[in-house]
């Protein structure tokens, strides 16, 4: 009855017989013999891509003077130059704006502000 089970759960493997020798016989060598595995077939790549982890940096809670350049410029590598930090920071108003409001200049202690997506290898150092 357990064979019964197996079959109808489909976890039984069948393994062929071993073919007889084909090859000529004049060698004296039989040739070895050849298993076979019926079953599903299994893939030669994956089936979907596999996803990356994202790498979301935490929030940064706004604190008495901090400014949007200032958070920028800390979410950058060190040495990062004064064009990069202004796109930096520009990205992150985007992100915030219904956080911040309608003038960047003006941000409230305790403010969550998100960070912007980065492109690989540029994350710096957020506090």
């Amino acid at each position: 009855w357990r064979s019964a089970a197996l079959v109808a759960l489909g976890l039984v493997v069948t393994v062929g017989a071993a073919t007889p020798a084909t090859g000529d016989a004049s060698q004296g060598r039989p040739e070895p013999p050849v298993t076979r595995l019926d079953g599903l077939p299994l893939p030669d790549r994956p089936a979907a891509r596999v996803a990356r982890p994202h790498h979301h940096a935490p929030p940064v809670i706004v604190e008495t003077g901090d400014t949007l350049w200032d958070i920028a410029a800390a979410a950058l590598p060190v040495g990062a130059d004064d064009a990069r930090i202004d796109r930096t920071w520009r990205a992150w108003y985007a992100v915030n704006r219904r956080v911040i409001g309608p003038d960047p200049d003006l941000l409230h202690p305790g403010q969550r502000l998100g960070a912007p997506a980065r492109a690989p290898g540029t994350e710096g150092q957020l506090r």
